[in-house]
């Protein structure tokens, strides 16, 4: 029992990386979803490719050719969501719209600020990505 201290910083250290991890890992996820979710073409390119590359095993002259392909489809997808961003935007509002008067006033607030966060976290990441 006299070696119980070092044991407990060990224990501390390890369960202090362990939550660190847990939460850096989970900012990466987010910003990586909304990257995705607001059309960085750079992100999804990387992850379809590294996708493409794993499941078939391309070489370096398949991936050569089949870049410029999906940029080409990702380009395409991208003007198809922002003509359809206006319709997505009013079926979100009218969702909130919705939701708010289920919810208490507390509630409501909270949810409207969750709205306000990802609308201007896709508004700073459009402009990222179209850099």
């Amino acid at each position: 029992m006299k070696n119980w201290k070092p044991l407990l910083a060990a224990c501390i250290i390890f369960l202090s990386g362990a939550v660190l991890g847990v939460a850096g890992t989970r900012l990466y996820v987010q910003r990586a979803v909304l990257r995705t979710v607001a059309g960085d073409m750079a992100q999804v390119e990387g992850l379809i490719m590294g996708r493409l590359d794993d499941k078939l095993d391309l070489s370096d002259e398949q991936r050569r050719e089949l870049r410029p392909i999906l940029a080409r489809a990702l380009d395409e997808l991208s003007a198809i969501r922002q003509e359809s961003r206006p319709k997505a935007d009013a079926a979100i509002d009218r969702a909130v719209a919705d939701m708010k008067p289920r919810l208490t006033p507390e509630q409501g607030e909270a949810l409207s600020a969750m709205a306000a966060r990802f609308r201007a976290a896709r508004a700073a990441l459009d402009g990222a990505s179209r850099e």
